[in-house]
């Protein structure tokens, strides 16, 4: 009886004492669109949270060809579901490699990349 009250009780204590980053999660997808016309580059993480304001994309990163180009900080996330960036890229050569990165605030990140077709 003893040894199955001290499991429930450090089960119950390994829970309650987890890090908050064990609630929290990184986004998971990464949309990324561009728009020929306008040379927009829009980035869409899917990433649902309960209060945008404390659990959020901190960071949008842009790549080209491998080189970090321009990042967006957001200081709180509009929509529960997702949250997105866009990027003025300019007129993008077929062949070019375009990665974006998005980050939690409280947990975790994703990369995606496309080529410009």
């Amino acid at each position: 009886m003893k040894k199955t009250y001290l499991a429930v009780l450090l089960a119950v204590w390994a829970l309650l004492s987890a890090p908050v980053a064990g609630w929290a999660h990184p986004p998971s997808e990464l949309a990324i669109v561009y728009e020929r016309d306008g040379g927009v580059l829009t980035v869409t993480a899917s990433h649902r949270v309960g209060d945008g304001k404390t659990h959020y994309i901190k960071e949008f990163v842009l790549f080209i060809d491998g080189k970090k180009v321009e990042s967006v900080t957001p200081s709180e996330q509009k929509d529960t579901a997702e949250a997105v960036a866009t990027f003025k890229a300019g007129d993008l050569a077929k062949g070019t490699v375009v990665e974006a990165e998005a980050v939690c605030n409280k947990f975790g990140k994703i990369k995606e990349k496309i080529v410009i077709e």
